[in-house]
């Protein structure tokens, strides 16, 4: 049962958190603490729920204390789209196989053309970013062609861009969105002809 003047249990986390701030800092400290390198997927909304509204200089120092986590979305959350946190994350060796986790997602949407040429400066090649966006894994219903024609969409909406650097990260980007787009469409034509499953 909560403490301080709560006299009935919230419904959820947000509600705690809306009247104990606080819990926030020691739930991040005990996370840190617990030497526990794997946050699954069940954890996701509670972590983005705890770093939502820190402070840059927190969530620097924090960032610093991820350096023996193994898979988590936490790295990511506490750069968010800042420019500077993700130069400080493509800096810590023992994070490598996180440095590419805040592109993923639309390269369309605000903030990525930033965080990737930050990416591209420190390294990474456009092959890599182009591959980047889909690097979570995804969950779709209906034909894959569909899924895939999305990330031709945006791929051909960021190569409108002057940007040379991100001209090609477009470019990579299609190459592997309609070839796999293409690929499902022949699939799934030869499943509505033959009806195979």
């Amino acid at each position: 049962m909560p403490s301080g003047g709560i006299d009935h249990a919230p419904y959820d986390l947000e509600s705690i958190f809306l009247f104990q701030p606080d819990i926030k800092k020691l739930t991040l400290e005990k996370i840190f603490a617990s030497g526990n390198g794997f946050h699954g997927l069940l954890t996701d909304e509670l972590l983005f729920q705890l770093v939502a509204e820190l402070e840059k200089e927190q969530r620097r120092a924090l960032l610093q204390k991820c350096k023996g986590i193994s898979y988590s979305p936490l790295p990511s959350l506490l750069v968010g789209r800042d420019s500077e946190l993700y130069k400080e994350l493509l800096a810590i060796p023992e994070l490598k196989h996180f440095h590419l986790d805040p592109l993923c997602g639309d390269p369309n949407s605000p903030g990525w053309t930033t965080l990737a040429k930050v990416a591209l400066a420190a390294g990474y090649t456009p092959k890599d970013l182009a591959f980047s966006v889909n690097s979570h894994g995804f969950s779709w219903t209906g034909h894959l062609s569909n899924y895939y024609e999305q990330w031709v969409q945006r791929f051909a909406q960021l190569s409108s861009q002057d940007d040379a650097e991100l001209k090609e990260i477009a470019a990579e980007g299609l190459k592997w969105t309609t070839a796999a787009r293409d690929f499902e469409r022949a699939r799934e034509k030869l499943q509505a002809v033959e009806g195979w499953d």
